[in-house]
């Protein structure tokens, strides 16, 4: 649960270059003096995602018959 003080903040890149792009940005400098300005040490978490998968793992993990919800089989 969120207290008071608490922001989420969440940019999604689309490769990590582009993550590393916006790390040494002049936006990301703004940003780090906020987080710098904070009472406590905050969390901070960078998720990389070595796959990415779409309605075709639902199918997979349901059988291979399975539709999609717009009706196309996968």
């Amino acid at each position: 649960m969120a207290s008071d003080h608490t922001v989420h903040y969440e940019e999604d890149w689309a490769t990590e270059s582009d993550m590393r792009d916006r790390v040494v940005s002049d936006g990301f400098t703004r940003l780090l003096a906020v987080i710098e300005a904070s009472e406590g040490l905050p969390e901070v978490q960078f998720n990389f995602v070595t796959k990415t998968r779409g309605l075709d793992y639902i199918a997979e993990i349901r059988g291979a018959s399975s539709e999609a919800p717009d009706g196309v089989r996968s």
